[in-house]
């Protein structure tokens, strides 16, 4: 058909060296955001590689495949999900199981854990908002936050308080940290 035969043409026309590998960008737009449901989310699956995000997200980004226009076996695939029901977990390095209840009859158990050696080993890439303290009470202090995790989970507790912005934020942080 005339408008695949036009992206091609397009898409041939993109500076391309024959044989160089060269991961491929799929770009996202010419779409009027207000016709599709609110949240909704658009999937793209370029062989086992998947990329999504909600459609608010997405105007003018380019979603990156690590494989190259030569070697695609499979045309993409698209999808568009509507969300039914979404939570935040809140991890606390001491857990590894946590049980989400996503409505009243969905729940779901998910096992958090590093993925090997080299995740353990790995340092955490959020730093704390303050600097180095010079002085051993506060050096001490810190030791302890971060042995125990505290300053990253309180971190990630704030960041979804403030995404979600729930009307009574002190009772958000309680149940937080009762879970």
């Amino acid at each position: 058909n005339n408008r695949s035969e036009s992206a091609r043409a397009r898409l041939d026309g993109h500076a391309r060296q024959p044989g160089q590998h060269c991961p491929m960008e799929v770009a996202v737009g010419g779409f009027e955001l207000d016709r599709f449901p609110a949240g909704a989310v658009l999937s793209v699956r370029c062989g086992s590689t998947r990329r999504q995000a909600t459609l608010e997200t997405l105007m003018g980004v380019a979603l990156k495949f690590p494989v190259s226009w030569e070697e695609m076996k499979e045309p993409l695939r698209v999808d568009l999900f509507k969300p039914l029901a979404t939570e935040r977990v809140v991890l606390n390095p001491r857990e590894e199981v946590y049980t989400v209840g996503l409505a009243a009859d969905w729940t779901v158990a998910l096992s958090v854990k590093p993925s090997g050696p080299a995740a353990k080993s790995t340092p955490s890439p959020v730093e704390p908002p303050f600097e180095r303290e010079t002085t051993n009470a506060a050096g001490s202090a810190r030791e302890y936050l971060e042995e125990h995790g505290i300053l990253r989970y309180v971190q990630t507790m704030l960041h979804a308080m403030v995404r979600l912005r729930p009307p009574d934020p002190y009772d958000f942080m309680a149940k937080q940290l009762q879970s």
